[in-house]
């Protein structure tokens, strides 16, 4: 019988869910440590621990070749944009609410947060439309493709009624 090495327990015993968090958020390395860590109610000490744990070590490592893979550059940048978007908020929020701040200054922070709270002007894709489409494979890479666009040409409530029965 093999006896397993006796590894330091941390203080603070993390839930696999947790673990997984905090190895996402370390490869990520959008935060610096420091600031990750108290999130997680763990110290320095007791994460140099958690790199011990194999399933915390090579949850970290595949997270790690993950996200420096060239293919996950659009996301890395989307997420790092959102972090420091979030972490700008309540700043931006007091200068906008500032009467010291120039007043289209103030409005193209309130359109910033109009946009995120997905309220106000609308872009293009904000009502895409209806479409039908229908898909037949034929087999040996061969498919017939119908589309239909079947949104109205005007909304429905700006159409006029349709009698029940015609005249």
């Amino acid at each position: 019988m093999t006896e397993e090495p006796n590894l330091p327990v941390p203080v603070k015993m993390l839930t696999t869910h947790e673990l997984a968090a905090l190895a996402r958020e370390v490869a990520y390395n959008i935060r610096p440590l420091a600031v990750i860590l108290p999130d997680y109610g763990i110290t320095q000490a007791q994460y140099n621990e958690y790199l011990l744990v194999p399933f915390f070590k090579n949850a970290l490592e595949v997270l790690i070749i993950d996200w420096n893979k060239a293919t996950s550059t659009e996301k890395r940048l989307q997420l790092q944009a959102q972090a420091g978007l979030e972490d700008a908020l309540p700043t931006l929020a007091a200068r906008m609410g500032d009467k010291e701040s120039a007043l289209p200054a103030a409005v193209e922070t309130g359109k910033l947060f109009a946009k995120i709270a997905g309220i106000g002007e609308q872009g293009r894709d904000a009502h895409p439309g209806e479409k039908f489409s229908i898909v037949i494979n034929l087999g040996e890479d061969k498919t017939l493709k119908f589309e239909k666009n079947v949104t109205p040409d005007k909304p429905l409530l700006e159409q006029k009624e349709i009698p029940d029965e015609p005249s």
